[in-house]
């Protein structure tokens, strides 16, 4: 009830702020951002700005942080997300980018145009309208609804997910088919860029790296870190011994979960990356990943590096969470336990890897990617709303 009241009075007071602003003129050069809900400079915004931002034209463009001691590149400017100064540049901007549900008290006015980017094209996890029934709240609809009625644009890296947006979005507009602008780093082979994140991380530049990144589970506050106890030690031992030269690990919470990384019990000289602000590029310097029901092992095996399921608790997650793909679908050996995941790693076959890793993202998939999704979605933008000008 108190929760409702509060919800209440946020709806009104914010809808009031947004119908205020929206009697100032949009600023027709002016982009606002946000990625997932305030947090830093990563995820498809991330490289759709910088293909921007290559063009040389004369944008203004506004990124919405949670944390202002954010680092952000030279020329985006930060604000408070859900200040008022956020309000105002979320008013009066032409072009707007997110990844998750805008709330229902935002405004999209007339000559605004709105990408939604979404946080993830390939998932396990079942969402939206088909998550299971009681699986979404009744103001997250609402909030879907309403976001999806203003998008103009959404992203799309494969065939299967543009299905989805149909099925399961609420949406009938507009889609990019074009890839999933975040992937575009994944097929470089700037060796220079990922010695310079390794530095970044006080990782050996010489080292292989493993890259463990789980995913929440429902209930993410207070949550029950055993279901994340890796073996590290016995993990990276087997991984010198299969693949050679030396391994070093780092781990990657989820955003929801990020707060109680402290809580996470990991040996030293594994690096906590958890609040590194960019997880592509975690995706990048990783030679192996393992994972449980996250979708960016899928982003990682695009490169054709090997990857591991490690689940010690699926049958109570798929209780609580149902899911797109069996664990047979996925190229990834899956394991129930630590000596499951090592027998795997020792028995690694990458010849059988490779052919259900074609059929997985070719067949079942129908991958998209070419590397140059960021490109694309930049132009379009310039296109659509920077060559025509806008008038309100």
């Amino acid at each position: 009830m108190i929760l409702n009241i509060l919800r209440w009075f946020k709806h009104s007071f914010y809808t009031l702020l947004y119908r205020f602003f929206g009697l100032f003129p949009l600023q027709k050069n002016k982009i606002f951002i946000v990625n997932f809900r305030g947090r830093g400079y990563g995820d498809n915004a991330k490289y759709i700005v910088n293909a921007l931002m290559a063009q040389g034209c004369d944008y203004q463009i506004y990124w919405s942080v949670k944390n202002l001691n954010e680092a952000l590149p030279a020329g985006i400017k930060k604000v408070k997300y859900n200040s008022l100064k956020a309000v105002f540049h979320e008013a009066t901007a032409h072009v707007w980018l997110d990844n998750c549900r805008k709330m229902l008290w935002v405004r999209k006015r007339k000559n605004q145009y709105y990408i939604q980017t979404w946080h993830g094209d390939i998932g396990f996890k079942k969402i939206e309208k088909d998550a299971a029934k009681g699986a979404l709240s009744r103001s997250y609809i609402q909030d879907a609804l309403n976001d999806s009625k203003m998008a103009n644009l959404l992203v799309s890296g494969n065939g299967w997910f543009t299905k989805k947006i149909h099925e399961a979005f609420w949406y009938d507009g507009e889609i990019a088919t074009c890839g999933y602008p975040r992937r575009d780093i994944l097929y470089t082979t700037d060796l220079a860029l990922q010695k310079d994140i390794k530095t970044r991380l006080n990782i050996d530049p010489e080292a292989k790296v493993l890259l463990y990144a789980p995913t929440f589970r429902e209930k993410a506050e207070n949550p029950d870190f055993s279901v994340y106890r890796l073996d590290w030690a016995g993990v990276l031992s087997v991984l010198e011994e299969r693949f050679g030269g030396k391994w070093v690990g780092m781990v990657r919470l989820h955003p929801n979960i990020a707060q109680y990384a402290d809580k996470l019990e990991i040996p030293e000289g594994v690096v906590n990356a958890t609040d590194y602000p960019d997880m592509q590029e975690l995706l990048l310097i990783g030679d192996c990943c393992i994972s449980d029901y996250s979708s960016s092992i899928v982003d990682f095996a695009v490169t054709g590096k090997q990857g591991f399921i490690f689940a010690t608790d699926v049958d109570a997650y798929k209780r609580d969470r149902e899911c797109y793909f069996s664990f047979e679908e996925m190229p990834f050996p899956f394991a129930r336990s630590n000596e499951e995941l090592i027998q795997n790693i020792l028995s690694f076959d990458k010849e059988e890897y490779m052919q259900s890793h074609s059929k997985f993202y070719q067949e079942s998939l129908g991958m998209y990617e070419e590397g140059n999704a960021a490109a694309y979605i930049a132009k379009l933008i310039q296109e659509k709303c920077f060559d025509q000008g806008s008038k309100e």
